[in-house]
């Protein structure tokens, strides 16, 4: 592979190309902490519409090759563009995703998605259906519960919920996770006299990130050819998206 492919990297200082990538802002919000994520940042010269950025050092998101540019001032309402450019070309400039990421919502449109502002009191139910359709980390929920008297045994049950795993945190003093049936954790020990406040952080996963996002793959293991084939640039509404969150509320269940 390098005596074949790296080997070959000579290109000569007037070759390269610009991949440009364009993203819609609807409506007035604070812009200011928007940033971009871009793979491998040393290969390119990036811009926002028009005006270069540069990587902040010793940031990134993701894993260690992918650096994180500032861009909250130079977004528009309206249509923005995105460019990198590679000169010299370089065998290593391979397109990736370039992602966006701030406190903004998203909405499906006729062609893939607008940023718009926040959701502000996110309640449970689907986190596609709140705005955060790409979102795979975390999502906190919290509820206080009033115990008169402490006795007998405490289950917290997660009822209806999607995704990987579920940290539990009671009273601010006790972690612990639910990722398997019954989907219950015993918090006898943690549980006191008076208000007690429960919180449950849904994690979601990469398939809401990374894809794939078309054709309808079934789901499991994820292979380069599940990426291809896309023929047309395909409505939000048509994106294949996991329900992750918490669907129904949590419930604590005193037995006697």
């Amino acid at each position: 592979f390098r005596t074949s492919i790296t080997d070959r990297d000579t290109f000569g200082v007037n070759t390269g190309f610009t991949a440009e990538y364009h993203f819609t802002v609807k409506g007035n919000f604070d812009f200011s902490g928007i940033t971009a994520a871009v793979e491998r940042p040393a290969i390119w010269q990036v811009y926002v519409n028009g005006t270069e950025v540069r990587a902040e050092g010793g940031e990134w998101i993701i894993d260690r090759e992918t650096g994180v540019y500032r861009i909250g001032d130079l977004v528009r309402k309206g249509d923005n563009a995105i460019s990198l450019k590679a000169s010299p070309m370089s065998v290593h400039a391979e397109i990736e995703p370039v992602f966006v990421m701030g406190d903004f919502s998203v909405k499906a449109s006729d062609k893939g998605w607008l940023i718009e502002a926040p959701v502000n009191n996110l309640t449970a139910g689907s986190g596609k259906d709140q705005g955060m359709p790409f979102y795979p980390w975390g999502v906190t929920y919290s509820m206080e519960y009033t115990v008169e008297k402490p006795e007998g045994q405490f289950l917290l049950s997660l009822g209806r919920w999607r995704g990987t795993v579920a940290e539990v945190k009671v009273n601010d003093n006790y972690r612990n996770v639910i990722a398997f049936p019954p989907y219950q954790l015993n918090i006898t020990e943690q549980i006191r006299e008076g208000v007690n406040k429960i919180e449950v952080t849904v994690t979601g996963s990469n398939k809401s990130l990374h894809g794939p996002h078309f054709n309808d793959p079934r789901p499991g293991q994820v292979a380069p050819g599940n990426f291809r084939n896309v023929k047309t640039y395909p409505a939000g509404k048509d994106y294949q998206l996991p329900d992750y969150g918490l669907i129904g509320d949590f419930q604590l269940l005193n037995g006697k």
